[in-house]
């Protein structure tokens, strides 16, 4: 039987770069403006993060905002 490469989650790569840049759960919660637990949720299913959480990830978490919108793939 071939061997079929298994295909990533969406927004997978998203969740690779805010891990890259250490913005792990308890990192992410200041910075977002939610606690940690809300955070670890988000990274779990980084599809429910919002629009504005997005922002404060750009302007607090200091990640440039093209590497963002070029994370974000379905």
């Amino acid at each position: 039987m071939p061997y079929l490469k298994k295909k990533d989650e969406p927004f997978a790569p998203l969740r690779r770069l805010l891990i890259g840049y250490g913005l792990n759960a308890s990192h992410l919660g200041p910075v977002i403006g939610k606690n940690e637990n809300t955070a670890r949720e988000r990274l779990k299913h980084i599809d429910k993060m919002t629009l504005g959480e997005l922002r404060r990830i750009v302007r607090s978490g200091h990640i440039p905002a093209e590497e963002v919108r070029n994370a974000i793939t379905f």
